[in-house]
């Protein structure tokens, strides 16, 4: 894979970059030399200093010694030694993303951390490898930070219900097992496809025929750079998702595919909860005192431990959050209700799950337990909009 330039430059709410076609000038290894001349001969400026090259994914891991300075390697691959796989603006967009692990333990044999904002990667050196360099006693969940501007506008206009995932900032983080990007992996795909036959289309449009821009008209007809920056922007957008799906697919096909197969089988596996109980779908749950079924909303799915449970202390649970609407005598307002479903081998009917999306009570009962929901729903609301309200 060859890599381009990228141009930054500060335009509207963020930095924008397009990737130019001509290949970096300077080859990585006289960019060094001229780098290690200049610090030897004490003359060191920040003009001499490497500009990090742009790249895929950077690989970051963060070793933590109690009583000693972290260290942070960096890598353009996973790092070896573990199974799952800096912040200075300037740099923020030499990545399409950054993914980063931390472990705890004991360092082994000294070698010298290395800053974000610096790294530069040196093929000659000897690789950091986790159980050689750094004995692990621990590790952290998994994350990434989003750099990409085409990824993040792509998310905000996917996603339109994700309480607990923020989508704003310069970077996007996300925690694995990245439920966000799970959900919407197809529509991410579909987008991506999209952006490369756009790209092909703007490229074999006439300079006379050029269409109208997105927010109106062009001031001036069209010339064929302006062509050529279209369909850029959206090879760019092309790539960066690509770079995106290409990194979640072997876990889409691994684990996500198989448990949706169990899910059109009505059963689902403890593990993989967080991929059926989607922030924003309708679900279905007793209420705490209460025999029948009520309809919520799911807004939230955490993984935890029933340390506070008489019957389950200490296990492994799912603390789910969903709300519904109550009626306070003056307003209407959502109410949060915590559902807990505790750890379980193998499968599970869904049904059974202490609270689950509706659609699977839906296809059992023909919809006749959400009929009732709903009339009886307009029954309360005609009755409460028909009662004075008396201010206190």
């Amino acid at each position: 894979m060859s890599h381009h330039r990228y141009r930054e430059s500060s335009a509207g709410d963020g930095y924008s970059r397009k990737r130019s076609r001509e290949s970096t000038s300077l080859p990585q290894d006289e960019e060094m030399r001229d780098y290690n001349s200049a610090s030897q001969n004490g003359f060191q400026t920040k003009k001499a200093r490497p500009k990090p090259r742009p790249v895929d994914i950077l690989y970051e891991i963060r070793c933590i010694q109690i009583g000693c300075q972290d260290k942070s390697f960096f890598q353009e691959k996973p790092f070896s030694g573990i199974d799952d796989s800096a912040d200075l603006q300037d740099y923020l967009q030499t990545s399409v993303m950054d993914v980063f692990v931390d472990v705890t333990g004991t360092d082994i044999t000294g070698k010298e951390g290395e800053s974000r904002a610096t790294f530069v990667p040196d093929p000659t050196l000897e690789p950091f490898i986790l159980g050689r360099d750094f004995k692990i006693a621990r590790s952290s969940t998994p994350g990434m930070y989003i750099s990409s501007h085409h990824i993040q506008k792509m998310l905000r206009g996917l996603v339109k219900y994700y309480p607990h995932q923020t989508l704003t900032g310069q970077r996007v983080f996300v925690c694995h097992p990245y439920p966000v990007l799970h959900h919407y992996y197809d529509e991410m795909v579909q987008i991506m496809e999209d952006c490369k036959k756009k790209a092909t289309d703007v490229g074999r449009r006439p300079f006379e025929q050029q269409s109208r821009r997105h927010l109106g008209a062009p001031k001036t007809i069209g010339t064929t750079t302006e062509l050529e920056e279209e369909s850029q922007d959206y090879e760019t957008m092309a790539h960066d998702i690509g770079v995106l799906v290409k990194f979640l697919t072997l876990d889409h096909q691994k684990i996500v595919l198989p448990e949706m197969q169990r899910y059109a089988l009505g059963v689902a596996t403890f593990k993989m909860l967080w991929l059926l109980l989607k922030p924003g779908i309708d679900a279905y749950a007793k209420p705490k005192f209460g025999d029948t079924l009520a309809g919520y909303v799911i807004s939230s799915v955490e993984l935890g431990r029933g340390y506070h449970s008489e019957s389950h202390p200490g296990m492994p649970c799912w603390a789910v959050k969903a709300w519904c609407l109550e009626y306070t005598g003056r307003h209407i307002f959502r109410k949060y209700h915590s559902f807990k479903i505790y750890d379980f081998k193998g499968e599970r009917e869904i049904t059974s799950l202490e609270v689950f999306p509706s659609s699977y009570q839906d296809n059992k009962d023909d919809k006749k337990l959400r009929k009732t929901l709903e009339n009886r729903g307009e029954r309360y609301f005609g009755i409460i909009r028909d009662t004075p309200a008396h201010p206190t």
